[in-house]
């Protein structure tokens, strides 16, 4: 053997030897590895978990050189706070021994929290950590030290199950944390939340030098009426809609404080409802989101918006926000100003607006202990109206106020508002109020208003109905019957120039509007009142009113001045029993109803006028109100009447009344000296000064007539018949061509006294006296085989009777033909007289009209 190959082998054998003692080491190294790394992972868990109080159970399942796995990790002991089906570390042995790790994964991450009077509540927390999880939240730097030694860290699969009172939410998450590649200095967090199908991504970048974090989270679109639950937890106003929102903001972590943030969101078909308050978007952009932004920075913040409509009657659109905030001493403050519109059309069907702004300023701040206050009063004055359903409404707007507190989980809101030169006009209905100032109040969603008013001015000018009101209105919404009564006292009543009393009324609210009750006190007829009861509603297809009436107090009548209704029947007085009934209706912006009313044992007397009347009934039946029409044949009668030395008995007029300006009688009859007497149809009109009428006499005792028409005192048997034509102009009557005969074959007796009244003004010693004078003695006793009487006016206002009979004296007459004279001549009593075989009777009787009816100013005063 060479010496070569010596030094060859010799070679080979000190290498295999090296490498022989090298995996010796190894292998020495590996168990004591094998030995170390488990107790060394073990040992790390444990005191992270230590340092946290955690009661954990965790199956460590295998740990080698460069990674070790854990499973089926339970949190919080027995009520189990948190579970975990496995966590795997991935290190290095020198990383390890260096105190850092390559990466941590954890999957299968289930974490149970419970939420309970505003607080997060930990299964497994004690009394102690309870307290100190209600203290203020701070973050130390320590904490992050393991994302400092991490590589990265990974949530996969993680669900926090979050209950609320009956409620649940599952909510999937994950998460991954790492250094940042392109600065060492800083930890970058990135994740995703997936809430009811919605998912929100957010990120986070930490410096732990400086502990500040920046974040940015992006919303592209969350279903808000997925968590109508959750807003009802929190008391919040339920909203629903499309929201978007993109924010970013800087934060300090340790203590905990926002630095600066900008929000930027919208959200489209928002519906928002807080109590009985509807928001959405505008009717006219309802494809328009609402969009808002709100930024902040050291310690002072700006809040802007686009328009939101109020989803009611009126459909104000709050828009333009502009608020300004600041934050002192944990209290924030804010202050700006937003407009308020009225567009032209609202949401109501029907409903048009006048276009109205108003601007706005507001300022407010949180309070301490949580919550908020605010004020908020308008600038300057405006106009507002509307109109619907024939019904027009008209005012400006002089200001108004509203404040709200929010504290100790309670809400509330104060409210003014002050309208002037009010005009609401429907039909021929006229409504002005010069002032109205509303005030209410809401608490936890429910509000009360009062409106206290004077000096409503209302009128009806189709009927010349005329009123002034004035009162308190109580409202509540929603409705609430304990709430309280509202009064109205309407004053001033009058109809045409007619004063008609005054009303007191008591206004109960209900769901859809209000009832009322009150009574009518006439100014017109002393003690006499009448009640009135119904209701008002507002549904949204249009309001809908509906008024009783009853006569009540005291129905008899007693010496009641006619004067009241006109001050040309001075001196007539009455008396009665008067009964009322009656219903209006308000529907559609239209006025309806009826009234039924009667007045028995009617006595009407002037003794100025030597006028009477006894026996009366009326029975009236308006059908059509306020129209002043009534249904056909309304009855007039008495039993009898008197004017002057005209007296009739048992009359009747049926009539009809057209407007308040029209009466048509029907017809009418009454018994007058022993036969009747009817009138044909007419129609009377204040309007119009002239009218004709006909008289038509059925079967009139002759000697009554003459009697009743003031000619003499007279008795006797016969009956006439015919026709009295009358005109009357400006309270005046007038006879044309009247007649009055008796039935052909058919004759009777008369018996005349007191004719003076024929000779009245005609020498004693001529033949016309002494014609008329042998007339005055046959009427004193004469059988008439006919008769005729004729009646006329004479343009001085007599009546002119004109008398025709045929027949002969009963008796002799004083009488004797003298052919001296050309004529008879009267005798002495001695003288037997003459014996007339039959002789025809003609005469005039001139009579003072007025003086026989007495009616003077009185058929006028009832024309006009």
């Amino acid at each position: 053997m060479t010496s070569s190959n010596v030094r060859s082998r010799s070679r080979i054998f000190k290498k295999s030897a090296g490498i022989i003692l090298l995996l010796v080491a190894a292998f020495l190294l590996s168990a004591a590895l094998l030995d170390y790394l488990p107790r060394l992972v073990r040992s790390l868990i444990n005191s992270a978990l230590a340092e946290r109080n955690l009661p954990v159970l965790v199956q460590v399942r295998h740990v080698g050189f460069w990674s070790a796995d854990l499973s089926e990790i339970s949190v919080g002991g027995e009520k189990r706070f948190a579970g975990i089906d496995s966590i795997r570390i991935d290190y290095s042995p020198l990383g390890l021994l260096r105190k850092k790790l390559a990466g941590i994964s954890l999957s299968g991450i289930e974490l149970n929290l419970h939420f309970q009077d505003g607080k997060l509540i930990v299964p497994w927390q004690t009394e102690e950590s309870t307290r100190e999880q209600n203290a203020a939240p701070t973050l130390e730097k320590e904490d992050l030290d393991l994302l400092v030694h991490l590589g990265e860290l990974r949530i996969n699969s993680a669900i926090v199950n979050l209950s609320y009172g009956e409620h649940f939410v599952a909510i999937p998450c994950s998460f991954q944390a790492r250094i940042s590649k392109e600065n060492p200095r800083l930890i970058r967090i990135s994740g995703e939340l997936v809430v009811r199908g919605q998912v929100i991504k957010t990120a986070f970048e930490i410096d732990p030098e400086t502990m500040e974090a920046r974040n940015v989270t992006e919303v592209e679109v969350l279903e808000l009426r997925r968590f109508a639950d959750f807003m009802e937890i929190f008391s919040t106003p339920v909203v629903s809609g499309r929201l978007e929102v993109q924010a970013e903001a800087s934060m300090s972590l340790a203590p905990f404080k926002i630095l600066a943030a900008d929000i930027s969101g919208k959200l489209a078909q928002t519906d928002i409802l807080f109590g009985e308050v509807r928001l959405g978007n505008p009717y006219d952009r309802d494809e328009e989101p609402f969009g808002f932004n709100l930024t902040f920075e050291h310690g002072r913040g700006r809040l802007t918006s686009t328009s939101l409509i109020f989803n009611s009657f009126l459909a104000a659109e709050i828009g333009d926000i502009d608020l300004l905030f600041t934050s002192a001493d944990g209290i924030w403050l804010f202050d700006g100003d937003f407009r308020v519109m009225f567009p032209e059309q609202a949401p109501a069907k029907g409903v048009s607006l006048a276009p109205t702004e108003l601007v706005t300023q507001i300022h407010g701040s949180t309070v301490t202990g949580g919550g908020w206050r605010f004020e908020a009063a308008s600038k300057g004055k405006k106009p507002f109206g509307l109109s619907r359903a024939g019904l027009t409404f008209s005012s400006r707007i002089s200001g108004y106020t509203v404040s709200g507190v929010n504290s100790a989980g309670k809400t509330g809101f104060n409210y003014t508002l002050t309208l002037e030169s009010i005009e609401i006009k429907a039909d021929n209905l006229i409504v002005q109020l010069p002032l109205l100032t509303v005030k209410g109040t809401t608490e936890d969603g429910h509000s009360r208003f009062v409106l206290p008013f004077t000096g409503l001015d209302f009128k009806d000018t189709a009927n010349d109905l005329k009123a002034t009101v004035g009162g308190k209105i109580l409202h509540s919404i929603p409705y609430n019957p304990g709430a309280g009564d509202s009064e109205i006292n309407i004053t001033g009543i009058s109809y045409s120039d007619l004063l008609l009393g005054r009303i007191i009324l008591r206004l109960t609210q209900r769901p859809s509007g209000f009832s009322f009750a009150g009574r009518h006190q006439s100014d017109l007829i002393e003690s006499f009142c009448i009640d009135l009861a119904g209701f008002a509603d507002f549904p949204s297809s249009g309001p809908d009113a509906e008024i009783t009436v009853q006569a009540s107090c005291t129905r008899s009548i007693q010496n009641f001045d006619l004067r009241r209704f006109s001050p040309t029947l001075a001196g007539y007085k009455g008396d009665g029993d008067l009964n009322l009934e009656g219903k209006l209706l308000y529907q559609g912006g239209h006025v309806s109803g009826r009234v039924d009313t009667g007045i028995d044992n009617i006595r009407l007397t002037s003794l100025d006028k030597d006028f009477a009347l006894e026996g009366g009934s009326l029975n009236l039946h308006l059908p059509e109100l306020p129209r002043m029409r009534s249904g056909p044949k309304q009855k007039f009668s008495f039993q009898s009447i008197r004017s002057g030395k005209i007296a009739a008995e048992n009359g009747l007029v049926e009539f009809q009344i057209e407007s308040a300006e029209s009466i048509f009688i029907e017809k009418g009859q009454v018994q007058w000296s022993d036969g009747h007497v009817y009138t044909q149809a007419l129609r009377f009109s204040p309007k119009v000064k002239d009218y004709d009428m006909i008289f038509f006499c059925d079967r009139l005792n002759f000697a009554k007539v003459l009697e009743q028409l003031g000619a003499a005192t007279a008795e006797g048997q016969g009956r006439v018949n015919g026709r009295v034509p009358v005109h009357l102009t400006d309270g005046r009557f007038f006879i044309e061509n009247g007649f009055l005969y008796s039935t052909p074959g058919e004759g009777g007796t008369i018996s005349l006294s007191r004719t003076e009244i024929l000779t009245e003004g005609i020498p004693k010693d001529t033949p016309q006296f002494a014609q008329i004078d042998l007339a005055r003695e046959a009427l004193k006793d004469f059988s008439y085989d006919w008769t005729k009487l004729d009646i006329n006016s004479e343009s001085d206002d007599n009546l002119l009777l004109h008398l025709q009979m045929n027949g002969k004296p009963t008796a002799p007459l004083p009488f004797v033909y003298n052919k001296d004279f050309g004529g008879f001549t009267r005798v002495d009593a001695g003288n037997p007289g003459s014996r007339f075989q039959g002789i025809q009777l003609d005469v005039n009787f001139r009579l003072p009209l007025n003086d026989v009816l007495h009616y003077g100013d009185s058929i006028r005063s009832l024309m006009e």
